[in-house]
């Protein structure tokens, strides 16, 4: 899952850092980007930006900052990542998709898929027993306590 080559307390450190900003199950999203140029590496983008190599290639899957970033020039990189906290998730039942879910939460299909880092692009493997985030606000359908206007619970 991580590039070889980090230690695992430098791992758990930089995802400390993240937990606080990303929350389970919820898909992270880039919040601040750079496009990398000719001659840019690993070194040169930590020096400026304040991150370490380490996190660079966590933010970046498939990134290798023990190689050259030159097949790389023109892609954008992240930098920094955040999620929401997911306020309210259900579990999963036979006969659950993610249609039947969005429908009963009074969400979209779309949005199920951008709170819930598990379900894949076709929105087609929801499993039974398996918590879904529908909300990462505190009004959600169903939720009188904390309704955002009167009329939106």
């Amino acid at each position: 899952m991580f590039p070889q080559g980090l230690s695992t307390p430098l791992i758990l450190a930089f995802l400390g850092t993240l937990a606080s900003r990303v929350s389970a199950n919820v898909k992270p999203q880039c919040v601040e980007s750079y496009r990398i140029s000719p001659g840019d590496t690993c070194a040169s983008i930590t020096d400026w930006s304040g991150i370490s190599a380490a996190e660079i290639q966590i933010l970046n899957p498939g990134v290798n900052c023990s190689k050259s970033l030159a097949p790389d020039v023109g892609q954008y990189f992240c930098l920094d990542a955040y999620a929401p906290a997911c306020t309210h998730e259900v579990t999963a039942v036979t006969g659950d998709t993610c249609s039947s879910i969005a429908a009963t939460w009074q969400t979209s299909v779309s949005e199920l898929g951008s709170l819930n880092d598990q379900l894949d692009a076709a929105c087609d493997n929801i499993v039974v027993g398996q918590q879904y985030c529908v909300s990462d606000i505190d009004c959600y359908y169903g939720n009188d306590l904390y309704c955002c206007t009167p009329n939106a619970c």
